[in-house]
């Protein structure tokens, strides 16, 4: 086993840690209420009635998804992209 795998088993795990809200549209408007000074980054499609996010603590981010019948794969993606983007480049 090279280091590299080694590495990015420890990236995927990691990502796969970070705790997600599931919500529908209402509730995480209220949310984002709650939270003026957190900026949110909403990947998918404003129309759909379900929302899984991600606060990012040290960063008054919030890395958010929409999703209708999947909600694993949108918490997936949202952790892969909270990781990738906000984690990584800090850790």
């Amino acid at each position: 086993m090279t280091s590299d795998v080694i590495e990015t088993a420890r990236d995927a795990l990691f990502a796969s840690l970070l705790e997600v809200t599931y919500g529908s549209r209402d509730e995480f408007e209220s949310w984002r209420a709650d939270h003026p000074e957190t900026a949110v980054e909403l990947l998918g499609n404003e129309n759909v009635d379900r929302v899984v996010w991600h606060q990012i603590p040290f960063a008054d981010s919030t890395v958010a998804a929409t999703y209708q019948n999947e909600p694993d794969a949108a918490a997936a993606t949202i952790r892969r992209h909270a990781f990738g983007e906000l984690y990584e480049p800090r850790l």
